[in-house]
């Protein structure tokens, strides 16, 4: 899916590729191109399940991964998280969370309604802050959203043996390289939102399980492109409809096209 605006993001993360990029979700506090703090914060209810607690564990175990100084204080219940203008880069756990509920009764988010096998990570914003939320139809695909973002990140799928695929970055890249070869301008490209599907396996077959490498499968994404010119707008849509069209007739297949 993708959005239009006219007025781009100032946050410091307004994209999910930019997760853990130095910059925006890591710091490098003494200038030397490495990172040395995570600029993240873990959220989770004041009375966390077992699979809250193993992904807000599994999130601050990547995130560490990614900077030279090791943060403990990065996971905090909802009641030690403060006031939200002095949050950096929240990431909330599930919808559990009380604020999270007044932000939806204030219709300040919109929660999804998903199925058991979905779950769902998006960027929201409130009082000029950006914050991550993940939620889904069932504790275990919570579990299995949040693993199949962050620990794969910057790769959409699992990349097996490889060094090289399909991220977050050559998506914005490829869509940005498509927009300027039509004439187009715009001023920034942002990933907001995916939806991930976990279907189930009903082999009782451990080694068929190994084998199904469409486990944890991306099922969208949502871009938002923001434009100063309506005019612009405009020849973008037409210019992405045109390539949807010759997708349906197999031609032009190696523009904006991804496996999976």
């Amino acid at each position: 899916l993708l959005f239009f605006s006219f007025h781009p993001g100032t946050a410091k993360i307004s994209s999910l590729s930019q997760v853990f990029l130095l910059g925006h979700g890591l710091k490098d506090l003494d200038e030397d191109n490495f990172a040395d703090r995570v600029a993240l914060q873990i959220i989770i209810p004041d009375n966390p399940t077992a699979y809250e607690l193993a992904l807000a564990s599994d999130i601050a175990s990547r995130a560490n991964f990614e900077s030279l100084v090791i943060d403990f204080s990065l996971v905090k219940r909802e009641s030690e998280m403060g006031k939200w203008e002095n949050l950096e880069n929240p990431i909330f756990i599930g919808t559990r969370i009380k604020e999270i509920q007044k932000l939806a009764a204030k219709k300040k988010i919109i929660l999804p309604n998903l199925t058991k096998e979905q779950g769902l990570i998006f960027l929201f914003s409130y009082k000029n802050k950006k914050g991550l939320l993940l939620t889904a139809g069932s504790q275990h695909s919570l579990l299995q959203t949040g693993r199949a973002f962050f620990l794969r990140w910057p790769y959409f799928w699992e990349i097996w043996g490889r060094e090289e695929g399909a991220t977050y970055f050559t998506l914005e890249k490829d869509l940005s390289c498509f927009l300027k070869n039509d004439g187009i301008v715009f001023d920034q490209i942002s990933i907001t939102e995916a939806l991930y599907e976990f279907f189930p396996i009903t082999s009782p077959h451990e080694t068929v399980k190994r084998l199904r490498f469409n486990r944890g499968e991306l099922k969208n994404l949502r871009i938002h492109i923001d434009f100063h010119e309506k005019n612009q707008q405009e020849k973008a849509f037409h210019a992405l409809q045109e390539l949807r069209h010759q997708h349906k007739r197999g031609q032009m297949t190696d523009i904006l096209t991804y496996p999976g």
